[in-house]
């Protein structure tokens, strides 16, 4: 979206290889966009990911070197408030694209279903899981039945187990049928399956909505 690409432009044009005071500058300018952006897929999202990955700034993708000591960061330095379950939710595509191992799919979501479980609140650990949950298609290999696997494999915790499931499965709605992406709820207790699916149907019924209206509107250089 729109804002996303603001906050890599935001970072993007600082430095190649930007610092955590370059990133606090361009997430209080994120702060300056009325309305507000969605904190985690608007425009300090889209920050997030050019610090940890510099796609504009490189051209491409060209991770920073990702190592024992700084799995966490750049987020357990951030010093600036509200930003920090945005950060770690965009955490995990970092360690995907960084990790020799990141095709061994359950070895990868052990590490940072492990990972996840360190982040500095309850609430930047659930941003994590879902951040976890949003590969789901790579990590299953495009196979939304084996999302119970992994994630129990990433947490056995049964809250954020719930957080996994439906992130998963409404996150599957943009690549296959609702069908098919309701099979990602299955493993959880009746009463979760169910508010999974709820979860996963409406996210599947914006998704199309939002088609329609683009279908709808009149072709950009006919609109005048």
């Amino acid at each position: 979206e729109c804002e996303h690409g603001i906050g890599h432009g935001l970072l993007a044009t600082i430095k190649n290889d930007a610092t955590i005071e370059d990133l606090s500058g361009a997430l209080s300018a994120c702060d300056h966009l009325d309305p507000p952006s969605n904190p985690i897929s608007g425009c300090a999202g889209g920050v997030f990911m050019e610090y940890l990955v510099k796609s504009m700034a490189s051209g491409g993708i060209d991770p920073r070197i990702l190592t024992k000591d700084n799995v966490l960061e750049p987020c357990g330095s951030l010093r600036i408030d509200g930003y920090l379950s945005s950060c770690m939710y965009w955490l995990p595509m970092w360690w995907m694209l960084s990790s020799p191992e990141r095709n061994l799919d359950e070895v990868m979501a052990a590490k940072m279903g492990a990972w996840c479980v360190k982040a500095p609140s309850p609430d930047s650990s659930a941003a994590c899981i879902k951040g976890v949950a949003n590969r789901m298609q790579l990590l299953t290999n495009e196979q939304p039945a084996l999302t119970n696997k992994i994630c129990n494999v990433v947490t056995t915790d049964a809250a954020l187990r719930y957080t996994c499931h439906t992130h998963a499965a409404r996150r599957f709605t943009y690549y296959f049928s609702l069908h098919d992406a309701l099979i990602a709820c299955s493993g959880l207790s009746p009463k979760e399956e169910a508010a999974c699916r709820i979860q996963a149907t409406e996210e599947s019924r914006l998704i199309r909505s939002d088609q329609e209206k683009h279908r709808a509107a009149p072709d950009s250089e006919h609109a005048i």
